[in-house]
């Protein structure tokens, strides 16, 4: 089985746990697969529900705590899917955009980026 390169922007992420990979066998769908933690103090989790004949990938934002979650549960059934998503929510919940009072009288605002870390001091699991 190959794990799947996520393909996400140094400057959106802090640290990647787990691994995604290419196959639906069963011992690689677990309730906890994959956690992208961003920059923004915001984490993507992906797990699995169900058995491997009908259940679906869950992914959730959430910041701090799983309890504070942003937005609703997405669901899918693909690896493929599970990638497109986090790389969706990666460049959207990824950056804080805070506005100055010249940009509101401009109707401009400028987005403020965090300290990014390479992709290789990412951590597998």
């Amino acid at each position: 089985m190959t794990p799947i390169d996520l393909h996400l922007a140094d400057r959106l992420v802090v640290e990647i746990r787990g691994c995604l990979y290419d196959s639906m066998d069963a011992g690689f769908l677990c309730d906890d697969i994959l956690e992208v933690d961003l920059c923004t103090g915001k984490t993507i989790e992906v797990g699995w529900v169900g058995d491997p004949s009908n259940g679906y990938f869950r992914i959730v934002v959430f910041r701090d705590f799983w309890t504070n979650q942003i937005g609703s549960e997405i669901r899918v059934h693909t690896p493929k899917e599970v990638v497109e998503w986090v790389q969706y929510l990666a460049e959207t919940h990824g950056e804080e955009h805070v506005v100055s009072e010249t940009d509101l009288d401009s109707a401009q605002s400028r987005p403020v980026y965090c300290e990014s870390y390479s992709s290789s001091e990412f951590i597998s699991v």
